[in-house]
C-alpha cells in the first residue's frame, strides 16, 4: 500500500531563501551571548560550524561548549533569537523559483513547512 504524502518540510537557508552568512552570523552572536566562544578560538568553532552545516543545532552547540548540554540548550536559543534578529535587520532574498515550487506543492494539496533546522 501506497500512502500519499500530506507534507513536506524544506529548510530555509540555501534552500528557499539565500542564506548570506546568516546561520554562521546567528552561530556567534549566540556563542557570545552565552559564552559558548570563549571555550575555543572562534576560527576553530567556525570551522566545525561550517563542516556540520546542517545538523542539529543542538549537537553542534553540545560540541562547542564542550560536552555541557545546559550550556548548549541556553545556546541552541541564543542561535534561534540571534537568527531572528539578522533576517529583520537584513531581510532575506528568496532563491528564485522557490515560491513557485512551494506554491505547486500546496496546489497539489500538500501541507508545506518551512524549517531553519532546529524547529518547524
Amino acid at each position: 500500500m501506497i500512502t500519499p504524502l500530506e507534507l513536506v518540510v524544506l529548510d530555509m537557508a540555501g534552500t528557499t531563501v539565500r542564506d548570506d552568512g546568516v546561520v554562521e552570523q546567528a552561530f556567534q552572536r549566540a556563542a557570545e551571548r552565552t559564552g559558548v566562544a570563549d571555550r575555543m578560538p572562534w576560527g576553530e568553532a567556525l570551522e566545525y560550524v561550517r563542516e556540520t552545516m546542517g545538523q542539529s543545532k543542538i549537537d553542534v552547540f553540545t560540541y562547542l561548549a564542550a560536552g555541557d548540554r545546559a550550556a548548549a540548550a541556553r545556546a541552541t536559543a541564543a542561535f534561534e533569537d540571534a537568527y531572528a534578529e539578522i533576517v529583520a535587520e537584513q531581510g532575506v532574498a528568496e532563491i528564485p523559483g522557490a515560491a513557485d515550487a512551494i506554491q505547486g506543492l500546496k496546489d497539489a494539496g500538500l501541507t508545506v513547512v518551512l524549517t531553519t533546522g532546529f524547529a518547524p
